[in-house]
């Protein structure tokens, strides 16, 4: 019991009588003459289970009460006598809040009361009594109610509890998308990534961690490898992401602030070989609250947008032989390379000639390696930036040969 004063005031002839109980059972009170205000001397108190006082000179008084409910009874020479039955007190509860979908949540909310051994508790929402413990739910929100609790019949007072349900996607946002993929010299491409992670809370996170198994994802015969991983913010990039044996994009120390919206991005470079079509692709974000972790799965849309999660997608278009009409072999890293376009396990060989029709440049099964410089009599030489004539002959894996002629210009 706390100390506070019992809400009751009750009168025998002459005599009011002031109850107050603490934690440990006490009932400290006050008999004083109704006339006179004054305090009464030599009162007798007892309870049903055999404790007994006796007011002092100034009509207190305390004893000590073994169990609830209690009745004392009061008894003084020239007043008659009187009983007072003292009721348990209120039950001890807790305000809790809970994440929802956790496994340790409980399945109700009766681990949030506590109160006297035999006692039984009884619990009301909206003032209608419940006819078991209410459950936890899953259902976001306050809930509101309140809970007594009964000792031999004797019900106590009611106390309020509230029971609060967090929703984690309305706590955290992780927003996934990628640019079409650039095509590579080698025929790959690099698809750029870019994360971005909202806190919808005024509460800061830590430990997040952004996980993406990328090899869940990729197809079984292509391959592929993360170029680059960068992070702002609290986010901190772990340098060994590669989407297979270290699936972790960020490392454990990551922060994110109340209404933060910090980035990562990443590059992956994949080597189709051979597949075409549609790949999808899922984020996850775990993130360390005062409530317990929360986890959600990445969408690529944001979140204004949202209705359901919505995967990342990215596409592999079927490649089909493509001749370029020149490149400008300079070294500044843009077009530096006769790259001819072409199908999984189609084989090239490529033979240049000049003007004179002499053969300046040839390769078998060509890897779009020709930098604009000669080979056989012309090794090593810079051609000249001029026309030149081509033949191509492609292979495919079923041995079917295509025979593709023209000219390909070098300017540098």
């Amino acid at each position: 019991m706390n100390n506070s004063t019992i809400n009751y005031k009750v009168y025998f002839l002459f005599l009011s009588v002031f109850l107050a109980a603490n934690a440990f059972g006490q009932v400290s009170g006050k008999v004083i003459d109704a006339n006179t205000k004054e305090g009464v001397y030599g009162v007798k108190i007892s309870s049903i289970h055999g404790e007994k006082a006796l007011t002092n000179a100034e009509g207190t008084f305390g004893i000590n009460i073994k169990k609830f409910p209690a009745e004392l009874y009061f008894s003084c020479g020239s007043y008659v006598n009187d009983t007072l039955i003292i009721a348990p007190k209120a039950p001890t509860v807790i305000d809790s809040t809970y994440l929802i979908g956790l496994k340790t949540n409980p399945v109700n909310i009766g681990l949030q009361v506590s109160g006297l051994k035999e006692a039984s508790f009884t619990y009301y929402k909206n003032g209608v009594k419940q006819s078991a413990i209410p459950l936890l739910g899953d259902t976001s929100g306050m809930k509101k109610f309140t809970v007594s609790q009964t000792v031999n019949s004797i019900e106590s007072d009611t106390v309020n509890l509230k029971v609060t349900l967090l929703d984690p996607l309305k706590m955290i946002y992780l927003q996934k998308t990628v640019d079409s993929g650039i095509l590579q010299s080698n025929l790959s491409y690099n698809f750029p990534f870019k994360l971005i992670l909202t806190n919808l809370t005024d509460i800061a996170f830590t430990n997040v961690e952004i996980s993406d198994e990328l090899q869940k994802f990729v197809p079984i015969s292509s391959e592929y490898k993360v170029l680059k991983n960068n992070a702002s913010g609290g986010l901190k990039a772990n340098k060994n992401f590669d989407g297979k044996n270290n699936i972790k994009l960020t490392l454990d120390s990551s922060t994110l602030a109340p209404f933060a919206k910090d980035t990562l991005d990443f590059v992956m470079n994949l080597e189709p070989k051979g597949y075409s079509g549609t790949i999808k692709n899922v984020a996850e974000v775990k993130a360390t609250t005062k409530w317990g972790t929360i986890s959600v799965e990445s969408s690529l849309l944001m979140k204004t947008n949202e209705k359901t999660k919505t995967p990342t997608t990215y596409d592999i278009k079927e490649l089909k032989i493509n001749i370029p009409e020149g490149f400008s072999p300079n070294n500044d890293g843009i077009n530096d390379y006769f790259i001819i376009i072409k199908p999984f396990n189609v084989k090239i060989d490529l033979e240049i000639y000049n003007r004179s029709g002499k053969i300046v440049y040839s390769k078998k099964n060509y890897t779009n390696n020709w930098n604009g410089k000669g080979n056989g009599n012309y090794s090593e030489r810079d051609l000249d930036d001029d026309g030149y004539y081509y033949t191509i002959k492609s292979t495919d894996e079923s041995g079917r040969v295509q025979v593709f002629k023209g000219f390909v210009l070098i300017q540098r």
